[in-house]
């Protein structure tokens, strides 16, 4: 505490913090057959049907190309529902491994059923019993949730499990876990204002450099705390509330808004008897309650958006989720912006196609089919299949045939001396807004090799690559620099959009706020004076301003001599 880097100090105690989920009951899996997607979904059918995932499921956009983390309490990768599932990378922060089964003699016996649930209802696959929301993305997990007590370090946990996630990639994070109360101390109502925890500060962070973060909001809505819990507090996350079947509140979903006032939750979804595995045997199934349920629902949209449209950022995905929802023109705290529409929330920036073509070699060419799914009817002048053969860097055309349903067929016609061919499909609505997927040049397009007949995808974030920070803001270095009393920074805006400027010290910690909300298009011109927040001075030293506009930021370093 005596080093003056050191702000502050906080033991790892124990707690008392009310579990996410409320109940689980085992039952074996009983399908309630009356149509073909009933048939396939089993009794998770109503979840999916609820938040609409069900017509991008059939189209072929199943979030594949997506990666999606999730910080929970261990999972059982056994149960049938989860043992085909792509996990990519798994780790065990609890207990320093890379096993986030239960093993005997380190875990108790429940300690992998709150995960097994939670990540079977975001990607989970057993036809005839349970289809996850994203089940065809690809999953990295973490166990940072210590089921043998509670302990304050889990809070750590969690920070270093996003950290990691935020290394290997991941697009979409979920976490059905939240931090209020403590044996010996408890955080006050006040300290849930999106910049005191620390998991509030880390969510707040990664949603900054592009992960799109979904938290269950908390199941205090009937006890004395009420509110959501952290870091569902966070700004530019996604805080989920529970709903019923009937799209009703659940009486436990945590209300809003945060202690400096903004609404929460932001979206609600299915959290009251949420068909999902169970860990403890290997085709059981259980209906747990809570907004833990509702968060990983929330996120396999988010992550089917994605795999639409890859180029969206973190606030145009939550902007997609909270426009489309079901109270979207009246936000409340008790519902955000309403009950999540998977599908309108896809198709809300243009039209969406399969996330993986159909690829046949017939005599004269390459026959490509795909779904087309579109808010609006197609403009047929814009919509197509451009390809680019391997002696060339140019994109041709292959006009779409006549649709049947949603499906559209083109030819890309070949000479059959080449090896690869490149392609990537494009389509506008009649409102003008266009999708080109899953890019527009050779290094962002599909890859076809006639030798092999492989389909090659690039995953997202080989994508991003090709993403440049757009021309829509610029920040100029601050002047004077150094400076003793106040300094300026100028911006510019070529479009309307949202704006964040604030400052941080070396530890990351944030100063001062300078500047948070919409800006119209225009030349701007801020000053910092060396006020922190609460209105001191800060002391001599190297200080950052970060601006954050649409999910793109750029810093500047400054120093700052304090001369009084």
């Amino acid at each position: 505490k005596n080093l003056h880097f050191i702000k502050e100090v906080r033991p790892v105690t124990r707690y008392i913090r009310r579990k996410p989920v409320k109940k689980i009951n085992a039952v074996s899996a009983i399908l309630t057959k009356v149509n073909t997607d009933q048939e396939v979904y089993g009794n998770s059918y109503n979840q999916n049907d609820l938040i609409n995932t069900i017509p991008l499921h059939n189209a072929g956009i199943t979030g594949k190309g997506i990666l999606i983390g999730v910080l929970d309490t261990g999972f059982n990768l056994e149960h049938e529902s989860l043992e085909n599932m792509n996990v990519v990378a798994e780790y065990d922060f609890i207990n320093k491994d890379g096993e986030t089964m239960n093993e005997p003699g380190q875990d108790i016996y429940s300690q992998d059923s709150h995960g097994t649930a939670v990540l079977s209802a975001v990607g989970g696959y057993f036809s005839g019993a349970l289809i996850g929301a994203a089940y065809g993305a690809d999953f990295a997990i973490a166990k940072t949730e210590d089921n043998s007590g509670e302990f304050a370090v889990e809070e750590d946990y969690w920070v270093a499990g996003i950290e990691w996630l935020d290394s290997l990639g991941a697009d979409v994070v979920t976490s059905s876990l939240g931090y209020n109360l403590f044996s010996d101390k408890q955080y006050a109502l006040a300290d849930m204002d999106g910049q005191t925890t620390v998991t509030t500060i880390a969510a707040a962070l990664a949603a900054e450099k592009g992960i799109v973060v979904v938290n269950s909001a908390g199941n205090e809505g009937n006890n004395s705390w009420r509110i959501i819990t952290a870091p569902a507090d966070a700004d530019g996350i996604l805080a989920v509330g529970a709903v019923n079947s009937n799209g009703e509140i659940a009486n436990f979903s945590s209300r809003g808004p945060t202690a400096d006032g903004r609404i929460k939750p932001d979206v609600v979804a299915p959290g009251v008897s949420v068909f999902s595995a169970y860990s403890g045997f290997y085709s059981l199934y259980s209906y747990p309650d809570g907004t833990s349920m509702a968060a990983p629902l929330v996120a396999g949209s988010a992550a089917l958006i994605l795999s639409a449209h890859p180029e969206l950022v973190p606030d145009k995905v939550i902007a997609a989720l909270k426009s489309t929802a079901d109270r979207s023109g009246n936000p409340d705290n008790t519902y955000g912006w309403g009950l999540i529409d998977s599908y309108n929330a896809a198709t809300y920036y243009g039209p969406v196609f399969s996330n993986t073509p159909g690829v046949s070699e017939i005599p004269g060419g390459l026959e490509i089919t795909v779904n087309i799914l579109s808010g609006s009817a197609l403009n047929s002048n814009n919509t197509g299949v451009y390809y680019c053969i391997e002696s060339s860097q140019s994109f041709n055309k292959a006009e779409f045939q006549d649709p049947v349903g949603d499906e559209y067929t083109a030819l890309i016609p070949l000479t059959g001396s080449e090896d690869n061919v490149w392609f990537f499909l494009a389509a506008e609505d009649n409102s003008g807004q266009t999708t080109r997927y899953p890019g527009w040049n050779k290094t962002s397009s599909f890859r076809y090799n006639t030798s092999s007949d492989e389909l090659v995808m690039p995953m997202r974030n080989e994508r991003d690559l090709e993403l440049e920070t757009p021309d829509n803001f610029s920040l100029s270095q601050n002047y004077p620099n150094p400076f003793g009393y106040i300094t300026k920074f100028a911006v510019d805006m070529l479009e309307t959009a949202y704006l964040s400027i604030k400052i941080y010290n070396v530890l990351g910690q944030q100063v001062r706020s300078i500047f948070s909300g919409d800006l119209p298009a225009g030349s701007y011109l801020f000053d910092w004076n060396g006020i922190n927040d609460m209105g001191i001075r800060v002391g001599s030293g190297v200080y950052f301003c970060r601006m954050t506009s649409r999910g793109y930021a750029k810093t500047i370093k400054m120093v700052f001599v304090n001369t009084r």
